[in-house]
């Protein structure tokens, strides 16, 4: 595994040379640096993917080298020792139980409560707190979050949890291109095709092709690329549970699962949506390769009218993809909206059909989905149209939980903390140019003020 591991680290520095030199000089790669470039980058995606199956392989045969039933200690009996919080009751003998880590998040965070309190024996603290912590070291090579910080982590499997939720609950974060980081970087660097126009010469950034006779020489082209960088940002939030919470395991587990989920998921939600880069994510409103659609001449303020949404909808690249976005405030502006044909007219909006229909509304035959982070009526972010999966979201894989005794001590509360190093921003930082016409097209669409 050290092996693969040195070799796959030896191809990243032949990448990084490769456009280092490239951009030292402010240029594109040359056509045998590209070559040379893909090939190097084919075998790295090689490595990496056999690194990722020996370490599945390594983890299945150290699963099925475990007996199937271990004693807790060598008569699978306990010891009771007693301190401050009354008669604690822990395992003895054989620490081969460390493995099966704890029953549940309340638990985890009980044993990080006792060992957070100083006036506790170290000697009495969950010996399965030290176990997860010296099991993330041995993977990351770092020592965020141990005892000797002020704080412990959490066991892996709680706070992937609490990851899981927010990305499959998220109306947008479910939605957005995801790839976790190791938790040794601190960002990532990738290129993409720079691609401005879909004009002859332009797509793809310069490739381009041609009608060629038979036997006649090829003519040779070559994609643009643009380096995007991402950098992680740090989102905190506190939870405070009392004394009795804590006694109470099932109850602390459903608080912390859902007051943490639900906090860092507003947060990362509201900055992809209109985050400004400075310390959290570049969100889509505002954004270089975000249109903003004037408002029609004449236009009362704070209404929405059928041009708006037809001139949207024009300008989307990817309506297959793409989805409504509204702060419920403008819904009596949908429910009221009609096309005049002839003497009648039709309906524009198409509300939701009921436990037989659609789960959502619809505008053109794409869903309508209303959150909190649209702006309110007249406001410019008051409804947009998105393509999510134009928009590149990093992560350090899961929160970082930490815990204290001493902020809330007088209120017999303890203290939780969540910590959450995340990055992202859309993928195009310029409207597209298509190949007949100049009105640019772009994945994310917002209407102007009307206020």
């Amino acid at each position: 595994m050290d092996e693969l591991r040195k070799k796959a680290a030896e191809l990243e520095k032949v990448l990084r040379a490769i456009l280092d030199g490239a951009k030292a000089e402010t240029r594109g790669l040359t056509e045998d640096e590209q070559t040379k470039y893909d090939e190097t980058r084919t075998k790295l995606d090689g490595l990496d993917k056999l690194i990722v199956e020996e370490e599945q392989l390594a983890e299945i045969e150290a699963k099925r080298a475990k007996p199937a039933s271990e004693p807790v200690g060598p008569d699978g009996g306990t010891e009771t020792r007693e301190g401050d919080e009354g008669d604690l009751e822990i395992r003895v003998g054989s620490d081969r139980w460390l493995d099966r880590g704890f029953a549940s998040l309340g638990e985890n965070l009980q044993a990080i409560a006792f060992a957070s309190d100083e006036t506790n024996p170290q000697e009495l603290h969950d010996k399965r707190l030290r176990h997860i912590e010296m099991e993330s070291r041995a993977i990351s090579g770092l020592s965020e979050s141990v005892p000797g910080d002020g704080g412990f982590l959490l066991q892996k499997d709680f706070i992937t949890a609490i990851r899981d939720r927010m990305h499959e609950q998220g109306q947008i974060l479910s939605g957005v291109r995801k790839t976790p980081i190791a938790p040794s970087s601190t960002g990532l660097k990738f290129n993409v095709i720079n691609e401005t126009s879909r004009k002859d010469g332009s797509r793809s950034g310069g490739v381009r092709g041609y009608w060629t006779d038979e036997a006649a020489a090829f003519t040779k082209s070559a994609p643009k690329l643009r380096q995007v960088e991402l950098t992680v940002n740090k989102l905190t939030a506190l939870l405070y549970a009392t004394g009795e919470l804590i006694a109470d395991a099932p109850a602390l587990t459903e608080r912390a699962n859902r007051d943490f989920g639900d906090e860092l998921l507003f947060k990362v939600e509201d900055a992809l949506w209109e985050g400004d880069g400075s310390g959290k994510p570049t969100g889509m409103l505002g954004h270089a390769g975000t249109i903003n659609i004037t408002k029609e001449s004449g236009q009362a303020a704070n209404t929405i009218v059928p041009e708006n949404i037809v001139k949207m909808y024009s300008r989307a690249m990817n309506r297959q993809n793409g989805a409504w976005y509204i702060n419920q405030d403008i819904e009596p502006q949908l429910w009221l909206m009609s096309l005049a044909v002839g003497t009648g007219g039709g309906p524009v909006f198409m509300p939701a059909g009921g436990l037989s229909g659609a789960p959502f509304a619809t505008l053109l035959g794409r869903p309508v989905i209303a959150v909190e982070f649209a702006s309110t009526l007249g406001t410019s972010g008051d409804i947009a149209f998105c393509d999510w999966d134009a928009y590149e979201f990093i992560d350090k894989g899961t929160p970082q939980f930490d815990s204290s005794i001493h902020v809330r001590f007088l209120n017999d509360e303890e203290t939780f903390r969540a910590i959450y190093r995340l990055d992202g921003q859309p993928l195009h930082n310029v409207k597209l140019t298509p190949f007949k016409g100049t009105t640019t097209t772009a994945h994310f669409i917002t209407l102007a003020d009307r206020s």
